[in-house]
């Protein structure tokens, strides 16, 4: 069985190792760099802020901000990424690839986009475009619904990421990959869409967890 890092607070994170379980991954939570060589996959998770210094902007409406927390991800994404392994983010997660890749953050979104995408009490549900050619196409088809609880977006894009998803009404992206590496991201969270939370009528989010999978395996066949 494959073994995937989670990387965050435990006591945040049990419908992401759900999932994991539910797709046939074993996963462990850590926060120790030194661990990234035992595990063959690295899971960066939904949370707070990036603190902007990261991304070389002055505070501008980020909150809940935890720099312990960014130090550590992005050395274990560092970790990650120079031995060629899978990363796969959701939410905060794809904004730590982005920022890590030298591409930075909208810190807060417009109140009009607040009101498709941020968290009241429940997840928001909103459509998502796929890119044509993309991963997320393949998966989803051309248009679908999915989840959001954020308040911050990507900006400008990383070096050798590429978009694979906008949100139907406002264009903020929703997903990406690396070109060369296997790192895929996306804005939303199918962990809360996916086995026993899954949804009519809204984007099953077990596809994701899948395709990850099976990105790990084909990874090992490369190497």
């Amino acid at each position: 069985m494959k073994r995937i890092l989670l990387a965050g607070y435990e006591e945040k994170l049990c419908n992401y190792q759900n999932a994991l379980f539910n797709t046939g991954l074993s996963c462990t939570v850590s926060l120790d760099p030194n661990d990234a060589k035992y595990y063959d996959a690295l899971l960066l998770p939904g949370g707070g802020d990036i603190h902007p210094c990261n991304f070389k902007q002055e505070l501008n409406g980020s909150k809940d901000i935890d720099t312990a927390l960014d130090a550590i991800q992005l050395q274990l994404l560092d970790r990650f990424v120079k031995d060629g392994k899978p990363v796969f983010g959701i939410c905060r997660g794809i904004q730590v690839i982005n920022v890590y890749f030298g591409g930075d953050l909208i810190q807060d979104i417009p109140d009009a986009s607040k009101e498709r995408h941020t968290w009241e009490f429940e997840d928001k549900i909103h459509g998502i475009e796929a890119v044509k050619g993309s991963y997320i196409e393949a998966l989803y088809g051309s248009s679908f619904l999915a989840n959001s609880a954020h308040h911050q977006a990507l900006g400008r894009l990383g070096d050798g990421l590429e978009v694979c998803a906008y949100s139907a009404e406002d264009h903020l992206i929703e997903a990406v990959c690396h070109q060369s590496l296997p790192i895929v991201g996306v804005q939303w969270h199918p962990e809360r869409l996916a086995y026993e939370n899954r949804r009519p009528n809204v984007s099953d989010g077990a596809i994701m967890f899948q395709y990850f999978s099976n990105l790990i395996h084909n990874n090992e066949k490369l190497a």
